[in-house]
């Protein structure tokens, strides 16, 4: 498979992952709080950042894993592709969300993208000292 469709896939892939699993996690909190859409808790709210943050370091580290070089760079690329979506999400957020959590998770989750990223370089870094 040439570099470039490797590197394109990988991002496509982190990006899935994350909005699989944060999709998932949202319908599971929404049932496990009996989440009122219009006025959620700040309970739900902190679940749903934590569970937002860790689906993005997830797709952040399937993104560099898959690409096997550059891993920081996939990170930034899956990042970059999450922008749109965090521009819709402060866009709608501030209609029914509490301002801290828009903001929060609109900032944080391409960051927390790119630790991902940084994790799995983390990990290529020792393979390619052995």
């Amino acid at each position: 498979m040439p570099n470039w469709l490797r590197s394109a896939l990988s991002v496509l892939i982190g990006f899935v992952v994350f909005y699989t699993l944060q999709g998932a996690c949202t319908m599971a909190a929404a049932r496990l709080f009996d989440r009122n859409f219009d006025q959620p808790t700040n309970g739900y709210l902190v679940v749903a950042l934590a569970y937002t943050l860790l689906a993005a370091l997830a797709g952040g580290y399937v993104a560099a894993r898959i690409a096997h070089s550059a891993p920081v760079a996939h990170g930034v690329g899956l990042a970059i592709l999450m922008l749109p979506l965090m521009i819709l999400n402060v866009k709608k957020g501030f209609g029914g969300q509490e301002t801290w959590f828009v903001v929060v998770r609109s900032f944080a989750t391409p960051a927390f993208a790119i630790a991902g990223a940084v994790l799995d370089a983390a990990r290529h870094r020792k393979l390619l000292s052995r």
